[in-house]
């Protein structure tokens, strides 16, 4: 069985960038041997500063079969306060589907 590969990657000094963010990740991607990436975002709120990543901006760029929002991984204490705490724990069950069943299909997450 080869090892699924999923990769993280914070959006500072991309807002206005991500056409390019998603150029270089695509050319990186080919060189190794795999097609298009999936992007998965999983903030619990899509409302920030950076232009690129604000509500739908980043899913407009790459399309809809690219971009998938799971927010139930994201951070409880972004609406609420507090110490950091997953929204729901166990959506990492479906990133992991996620990831294998893009893995079929030469593409990475």
């Amino acid at each position: 069985m080869t090892p699924l590969e999923m990769f993280t990657f914070g959006y500072w000094g991309w807002g206005n960038e991500t056409p390019k963010l998603v150029q270089a990740v695509d050319a990186v991607e080919q060189a190794r041997g795999f097609g298009p990436p999936v992007f998965v975002d999983v903030r619990i709120s899509r409302s920030v500063r950076a232009v690129g990543f604000r509500e739908k901006a980043l899913e407009k760029l790459i399309g809809p079969d690219r971009y998938i929002w799971m927010n139930r991984l994201g951070n409880d204490a972004i609406l609420e306060g507090g110490k950091m705490r997953i929204h729901d724990p166990s959506a990492a069950a479906d990133l992991l589907e996620l990831a294998r069943d893009n893995a079929t299909k030469g593409r990475r997450v």
